[in-house]
């Protein structure tokens, strides 16, 4: 029987430096497994549907255009930040693709993980500064949750 090896490696980055230390380390795995990476920013909804529901339907489908235009405007800026993340990883010979989404990031990630199944989930984490087992009480709330709801390794980066 051939076993299938997932030769994707998927990083949340949403643009801090932790981001782009967990970053560094795909590249890293990625170079040594010939594997490739795609890069995974989720942006904030702009506005729920719900809360509209007082509004006239002409309202509703004027403000439903404003914010689809202003929610395409916001996922092509934030593509634009992660060209430098393509960038570098075209330059080590890594095979990259990046990916802007909006809604919740755990929730959106989680979604990924299970219709792509890859090998590995790399996430930076800001909070894992702290030593010894408090860490594990202030971890962030994306990456407990990643590592609580992933349905493959998550290694979180500090």
């Amino acid at each position: 029987m051939i076993k299938f090896v997932a030769r994707t490696i998927l990083v949340s980055h949403d643009g801090h430096s932790m981001s782009d230390k967990a970053l560094k380390y795909a590249l890293d795995i990625a170079e040594s497994m010939n594997m490739r990476i795609k890069i995974v920013r989720v942006i904030d909804e702009a506005i729920a549907a719900s809360s509209m529901a007082h509004l006239r339907d002409v309202e509703r489908q004027r403000i439903r255009k404003d914010v689809e235009l202003q929610l395409a405007k916001a996922r092509e800026r934030e593509y634009n930040k992660l060209k430098k993340q393509l960038a570098t990883s075209h330059s080590r010979g890594v095979e990259a693709s990046a990916l802007v989404l909006e809604g919740d990031v755990v929730e959106k990630i989680t979604s990924i993980i299970d219709r792509e199944r890859p090998y590995i989930v790399i996430v930076g984490s800001r909070r894992l500064q702290s030593r010894g087992l408090s860490k594990l009480k202030i971890l962030g709330s994306v990456a407990r949750k990643l590592t609580e709801e992933s349905q493959c390794p998550v290694l979180i980066v500090r």
